[in-house]
């Protein structure tokens, strides 16, 4: 039989949601257990690491290195304020409430166990036909592999619903609930799913950047072989590509007919629409020669004019005379590009912006 408690006085807390709250924004899950100023400045030091480590990572003048360090800082206070959380509501809890609490298994518990695996929060209560049920389904959507769009969006947006409603179910079907509305309880699990979609980390290196690094030397001198470099997603969805831009994109038909998978980097020198010419060591956009003080050697390669075609670009390796770059095999479509080389990373005496 459910048993339904409310907490014995104004200001029990429930531990495990101030964690819950916590893994939502560093801080919260404090403010919420009583502890404002505490909530309040772990909030602010996060954001800030935050802040400025993406401003240093993103920035043209940002330093990269210091910028993953204070992504790494701003990961470990997250990580250690969930722990702080649950201590500082558990220890302004009555004894009668903590009593209570820990003789019965917790529903909060349940929840947060439900947010990290599907199944697990059913587990831990002893459910085990939900345990199973909701632990399948989420193996068998995750491992199904489809091509179709529609139906692709579909099991995304099932898996979705599923980190939705297990949590949920495993709160409404605990044996012992204390006060919360269902209402209450819902908007939580919605909150912990959008939190997990917007900081996970395969959503950032789809939508916002990556890392890669450099295999040959067909960009020297801007980028030597084993350099790291931070691939920005973000500038081209909403700006064009501009000339002289370093680009990694997909290897296009001509390239997948040589059995070529791996991404390409080089630099845009043609843009849609434009004429490219190269002769006597010199690159000719519409008529006109394009001043280049990125490379060592002039081409010493001839290339008949040619019009780059609507909505593709011309790339060339800096390594002028050892790339294998458009001159080779045609335009780049922008469908395949990627996105632009922002920044080296590493090795540390390498660290600066692209140009």
């Amino acid at each position: 039989m459910r048993k339904q408690f409310n907490s014995f006085n104004s200001i029990d807390k429930e531990p495990w949601l101030a964690v819950i709250l916590s893994s939502l924004l560093p801080g919260c899950g404090q403010i919420y257990a009583g502890d404002k100023k505490r909530g309040l400045g772990i909030l602010l030091i996060s954001q800030i690491s935050l802040i400025v480590s993406l401003w240093s990572i993103f920035s043209p003048s940002g330093n990269a290195l210091l910028g993953l360090l204070l992504m790494i800082s701003y990961g470990i206070i997250s990580i250690l304020s969930l722990f702080d959380a649950h201590r500082c509501a558990r220890i302004i809890n009555s004894t009668d409430f903590e009593r209570l609490r820990t003789s019965n298994k917790d529903p909060w518990f349940a929840v947060f166990l439900s947010n990290i695996i599907p199944g697990l929060g059913h587990a831990y209560q002893g459910n085990w036909l939900f345990a199973v049920v909701f632990g399948a389904l989420a193996f068998g959507i995750n491992r199904l592999n489809v091509e179709n769009s529609f139906l692709l969006l579909f099991l995304s947006l099932a898996l979705i619903a599923l980190f939705v409603v297990c949590p949920f179910h495993a709160y409404i079907s605990s044996p012992i609930r204390r006060g919360s509305s269902k209402k209450f309880v819902l908007g939580i699990c919605s909150m912990s799913v959008l939190a997990s979609l917007i900081f996970n980390s395969s959503n950032i290196k789809e939508y916002v950047a990556e890392s890669r690094y450099i295999p040959s030397e067909s960009m020297l001198p801007t980028l030597k072989v084993n350099d790291r470099l931070l691939v920005d997603k973000l500038t081209y969805r909403f700006s064009k590509v501009k000339r002289g831009d370093i680009i990694l994109f997909n290897p296009i038909p001509a390239l997948q007919e040589q059995n070529y998978r791996d991404a390409f980097i080089k630099r845009v020198i043609g843009l849609p629409g434009e004429t490219i010419e190269v002769k006597g060591g010199k690159v000719y956009i519409n008529g006109t020669i394009l001043k280049e003080t990125y490379i060592n050697e002039q081409p010493e390669y001839e290339m008949p004019q040619i019009k780059v075609p609507p909505k593709s670009y011309y790339v060339f390796g800096d390594n002028r005379n050892n790339a294998y770059d458009s001159h080779y095999w045609g335009p780049v479509s922008e469908d395949y590009v990627i996105g632009r080389a922002a920044k080296i990373f590493w090795p540390a005496n390498r660290i600066r912006p692209i140009r």
